[in-house]
């Protein structure tokens, strides 16, 4: 384990959906930690109470030294704050509180990233015939797009000299430009009610939600799944065809994002959706229903036609990928 042998290190993904934890087994781990727990964010006032809460149910022999943590929001003079969540968490008063000696914290979509740097192969989504490959010794961009409670985007670049440069954008945040008759049904029905419709507002959890509603306003029909969960439940069967709907047109609007996400970046390398919902609609996730959005860019169609799109299914790809930040900073400082 080297830096870590002696120590317990903990890793956290701190997200709007969920917060997780666990104790790195070992550096160059996929996913494997121990004592791996995830909570319901929503039930608690602030990180520290639920990093007390699982502290408590895990009871270490050793306590942790060293934090790891993925976090959603921005960092800013040593406090992360959590956008959706509300919350705000000093570091130095986290160091302070739990005795830890060092603190590692590395946005959500930046870790996301990180975490092609050691994938677990079991856990990637290809394209039928397509072999999931990451060269980092020729020089090229991929793009990470984490689809969860919001919409994040980053781009790993391999430069020419070898160097690994991580890009993160606030793509979520451009406007929505829809494209099928449909989407653009749903689009002026959402004009009623909203001056400015970004992309997060669909391409997300909550946006699932409004697709969906949406969907049944328009047809006055009865909303029978109320959240994100129970509508990508409802679209494994065939009694709510406004969920099958639903979840389709939220895969295509992802494949149009990253088509777009590649004519601004050229990214061509590949793209990889990440986040709670390529985990939780797992195989249900129709990636030719995701290359047919990202490759309709008209004239330039021809410019990401080929690129290969992933979906991965691993909830711990935040925690993995802050690791591997945190040993790339160290190997950094060493050089």
């Amino acid at each position: 384990m080297g830096k870590f042998e002696n120590d317990e290190v903990l890793v956290v993904s701190c997200e709007a959906n969920a917060t997780r934890f666990g104790i790195l087994q070992d550096q160059n781990t996929t996913g494997d930690f121990r004592h791996y727990r995830a909570y319901s964010s929503a039930n608690f006032p602030n990180f520290a109470t639920v990093l007390e809460t699982y502290l408590e149910e895990v009871s270490l022999q050793t306590a942790p030294k060293t934090l790891i943590c993925s976090h959603q929001g921005p960092l800013l003079k040593g406090k992360i704050h959590s956008t959706h969540l509300g919350w705000e968490t000093d570091l130095e008063q986290l160091k302070e509180k739990f005795g830890f000696h060092e603190i590692f914290a590395r946005n959500d979509v930046v870790a996301s990233a990180h975490s092609l740097l050691n994938l677990d192969a079991s856990s990637i989504v290809a394209e039928e015939g397509v072999t999931q490959s990451i060269n980092l010794s020729v020089p090229g961009r991929y793009l990470v797009i984490i689809a969860g409670s919001g919409i994040g985007l980053c781009q790993l670049e391999v430069t020419q000299s070898g160097a690994l440069l991580f890009h993160p954008a606030e793509g979520g945040h451009a406007a929505y430009s829809p494209q099928t008759a449909l989407e653009i049904e749903l689009f002026e029905q959402l004009r009623e009610d909203y001056n400015y419709i970004s992309n997060e507002m669909l391409m997300s959890c909550a946006g699932l939600e409004t697709i969906y509603k949406t969907l049944k306003k328009l047809r006055d029909e009865p909303v029978t799944a109320k959240t994100y969960k129970e509508i990508i439940e409802a679209s494994k069967g065939k009694n709510d065809a406004a969920s099958i709907e639903a979840v389709n047109m939220l895969m295509a609007m992802l494949g149009s994002f990253a088509g777009d996400a590649v004519l601004f970046t050229g990214a061509k390398k590949g793209v990889y959706f990440v986040g709670d919902l390529p985990v939780m609609i797992g195989d249900r996730w129709r990636l030719d229903i995701s290359r047919a959005g990202l490759e309709a860019k008209g004239r330039m169609s021809s410019f990401v036609a080929g690129v290969p799109i992933f979906t991965l299914k691993n909830a711990k790809a935040p925690m993995t990928g802050a690791v591997q930040a945190y040993l790339q900073h160290e190997m950094e400082i060493a050089a």
